[in-house]
């Protein structure tokens, strides 16, 4: 089994059941404790699963809305991401296609304007910054970000 398709059904195993052991999974896919570790690490750093002493458990807090519902899991969309430094699932129907929500986003936008100086200032004081820098944010525009990032077709309305 390739490795891909192993994370994929330990992610399939752990919506089954609330949380497995490694010695379970290494011994369901006949390969060792190390190997496991290794898939289970890779899945925590994307945000997939919580690693526990022995075992590990999917954060349901985190996907539960969007896999709550679905037989399949794509983790080739989580492997495609993992270059881009972007984690998240995707699912699919029951014929393979990949499903695209229509979100609508009533939010905020705001502009973050961070001020650079040489120190804290003091009570009162003024101080000249040496750098500026301009992001962009807001709980409304960070979920309608996210939800195109997942393959949603996105309405979003907000106050400037």
């Amino acid at each position: 089994m390739y490795r891909d398709t192993r994370r994929e059904y330990i992610v399939r195993l752990l919506r089954n059941k609330d949380e497995c052991s490694v010695s379970d999974l290494a011994n369901y896919f006949s390969v060792t404790k190390e190997t496991i570790r290794t898939d289970l690490a890779w899945l925590q750093k994307r945000g997939v699963v919580s690693r526990h002493h022995g075992g590990v458990s999917l954060k349901k807090h985190l996907m539960q809305n969007a896999l709550s519902q679905q037989e399949y899991v794509d983790m080739s969309l989580l492997i495609k991401q993992q270059q881009q430094g972007i984690g998240y699932l995707t699912s699919l129907d029951d014929k393979g296609r990949r499903m695209v929500g229509k979100v609508c986003v009533l939010g905020s936008f705001n502009v973050d304007i961070v001020a650079k100086v040489y120190r804290f200032p003091n009570e009162g004081e003024t101080l000249v910054a040496r750098e500026t820098t301009m992001g962009p944010g807001g709980k409304g525009a960070n979920q309608a970000l996210a939800a195109h990032r997942a393959g949603a077709q996105i309405h979003y309305a907000c106050k400037i």
